[in-house]
């Protein structure tokens, strides 16, 4: 069989003339432009080999563990004891894991294994592609709400009409970002003042107030505010995307909200399966509803 060398010799001499070739001098030449190239086409045609599921190397002396890396790079890894044949066949036949049907068949097991969901049949939403807003950023404002706490000086408050788009004013995964809540004209003067928001309970907004006092007061007028840095943001333009917080990193991102009632330790079964499920590249986002 020819080497590498013999075929770009042999290709040389046949792309030039004869009488070009003839000369002794020429010969030398193209010998050692024959031997350097070969060098380059071997090593190219290796590295191409190791792309491929069937020709790459596993773990031979030093060498690298090319068909290992082919795993690592398809979100698996080479599992103990196993060889070359048995991974090539792995890789080769995965199952299909982040399609529709895949994972609605994934959550409907979840729900018919498990007594805490009760029955029923899961549905998916997919959202439609991310629009971009430009807006003022305005405060929220409104009238009526329930106070309960204090509980170790921890208030809650709860308006009557929720909050402006149903949300809490709450972003703990982003702290620069800073809501603060301004009670006044209320019944109940203990209850006013301006305080910080630091987190939510259902539908209502937690603050620390340790003299609050727990009780509906349907005259309270409420202001909620964003700051940013320190910096107060009312009235300042605003941009967002149409997912929100849920946005996270520009990366692809499905998102499993689960219903009233589900356990903690049901969240976590089910965070831990999705971790070894997703797909590599793919993030993750779980939500467990705490209000009906």
């Amino acid at each position: 069989m020819a080497t590498k060398q013999e075929d770009l010799l042999s290709f040389a001499r046949a792309a030039l003339p004869a009488w070009f070739t003839s000369d002794e001098r020429i010969q030398e030449e193209l010998h050692a432009f024959a031997e350097q190239h070969a060098v380059a086409w071997e090593v190219i045609e290796y590295w191409l080999r190791q792309t491929r599921i069937l020709l790459a190397d596993g773990p031979v002396g030093s060498l690298p563990d090319w068909l290992g890396q082919l795993a690592i790079d398809r979100g698996t890894r080479r599992q103990d004891g196993e060889d070359d044949d048995v991974l090539r066949e792995r890789l080769r036949n995965r199952e299909e894991l982040i399609t529709r049907v895949s994972l609605l068949a994934a959550a409907q097991a979840i729900v018919d294994a498990d007594p805490d969901f009760g029955t029923g049949t899961v549905a998916m939403l997919e959202l439609r592609r991310d629009r971009a807003f430009f807006v003022d950023l305005v405060a929220d404002t409104g009238t009526g709400g329930v106070f309960t706490g204090p509980v170790d000086d921890v208030m809650t408050f709860t308006p009557d009409a929720g909050f402006d788009g149903h949300r809490p004013p709450f972003r703990a995964i982003e702290p620069a970002v800073e809501h603060r809540i301004e009670l006044a004209g209320g019944a109940i003067g203990d209850n006013e003042g301006d305080f910080v928001i630091t987190g939510i309970s259902g539908n209502g907004a937690s603050f620390t107030n340790a003299i609050g006092v727990a009780d509906v007061d349907p005259t309270m007028g409420w202001t909620v505010t964003r700051y940013r840095g320190g910096n107060l943001r009312t009235g300042f333009a605003h941009s967002y995307l149409s997912r929100g917080y849920r946005m996270g990193s520009q990366r692809s991102t499905f998102i499993m909200i689960l219903p009233f009632g589900t356990t903690a330790g049901t969240e976590a079964g089910i965070r831990e399966m999705l971790r070894i499920k997703k797909g590599a590249g793919i993030k993750a986002i779980l939500e467990r509803r705490t209000s009906p």
